[in-house]
């Protein structure tokens, strides 16, 4: 199973870097679908592992947000578009 928390983790962080919040949670509610089969098949040590991959996914996540902004602010990459609503 490490090497789905590996995967995970590297998930993470492509989708923080690239993608907004609405990715990482498909990203978890597809681990738990993948947890629940394997905790079907195989029920020795599924429990913990699915904690440790979730935690793995979201610390990934956040260490890819954290290129994103950064090259946000130097100018290399755009921002999302806001919408302002007018006054």
């Amino acid at each position: 199973m490490l090497y789905a928390t590996i995967f995970y983790a590297l998930a993470g962080l492509v989708a923080g870097s690239v993608f907004t919040i609405r990715t990482l949670l498909l990203l978890l509610s597809i681990m738990l679908v993948e947890a629940a089969s394997v905790a079907l098949v195989d029920n020795r040590d599924v429990g913990l592992w699915t904690i440790i991959n979730i935690a793995a996914a979201q610390v990934g996540y956040l260490a890819g947000i954290f290129p994103r902004k950064i090259l946000e602010q130097v100018g290399y990459a755009i921002p999302p578009v806001e919408i302002r609503w007018p006054q």
